[in-house]
């Protein structure tokens, strides 16, 4: 009887055991899915969160390269408009110094007209001739060229025989280079004169006078192609064999 008493005790033992074992298994195994499924929740709550902030980041950056697009469309546009700015400014300052140069030019040349006539009142006409010579007759209005036309014919050839005068006297004096130097500024004046060839003949033996034989020889080769009828070229042509 004790024996049976004992087993039925030892089983209640083993049975509470088990079922506390159990038990303790059950709340163990759902405490794990409880915690499973939190950290599922939080993966995937930290996906979405993740997934945001891409689609976040793709449409900033999108709009980024949009805006960055925009911009550099911008500054190319003012890029376009400032070189246009800076192509037409400079045309315009062109434009004024050259119309600064003209407005010297007419001055100048009006400066120089009273000049001349002042020095042909004066009875100057060598010097009123050399001023008209340097004249530019383009900026001129009517009444300025008219002035121009008179003096050049009361004066032109009149300083041209004037000068040739004066420079035979130096020739004959020895003063070559003076004598030159009058030469070339009546043939400036003009050289279709019956002294015309008279000058550049002069000119070139006062050259070979002064030694300088290679600017002889020019002198008196273009006396013969200019002045082919010339009184001089025989012995234009007789100096020449000897260079």
């Amino acid at each position: 009887m004790d024996n049976r008493k004992k087993e039925k005790s030892t089983v209640w033992v083993y049975a509470v055991v088990l079922f506390t074992s159990a038990f303790v298994v059950l709340l163990l195994t759902a405490y794990s899915q409880i915690k499973f499924n939190k950290n599922i929740s939080y993966f995937r709550n930290q996906i979405s969160i993740g997934e945001k902030e891409k689609l976040n980041f793709q449409t900033n950056l999108s709009s980024a390269l949009d805006e960055n697009k925009k911009l550099r469309n911008e500054i190319i546009k003012l890029t376009e408009e400032y070189d246009n700015y800076k192509q037409n400014d400079e045309i315009r300052l062109k434009e004024i110094e050259k119309l600064k140069k003209e407005i010297s030019e007419i001055k100048r040349n009006f400066e120089g007209l009273l000049e001349a006539e002042k020095a042909f009142n004066e009875g100057d006409k060598v010097k009123c001739a050399l001023i008209l010579h340097k004249l530019e007759t383009s900026y001129f209005n009517n009444n300025a060229r008219e002035k121009f036309n008179v003096l050049s014919e009361k004066s032109i050839n009149p300083a041209a025989l004037e000068l040739y005068i004066n420079g035979l006297s130096n020739y004959k004096s020895n003063n070559y280079s003076v004598a030159i130097e009058k030469f070339k500024l009546s043939l400036t004046l003009t050289d279709a004169e019956y002294f015309s060839d008279d000058c550049l003949y002069f000119i070139g033996y006062c050259q070979y006078k002064l030694g300088s034989n290679d600017e002889a020889k020019k002198t008196f080769t273009t006396l013969l192609e200019r002045y082919s009828n010339s009184s001089y070229k025989r012995e234009v042509e007789q100096l020449l064999r000897k260079f």
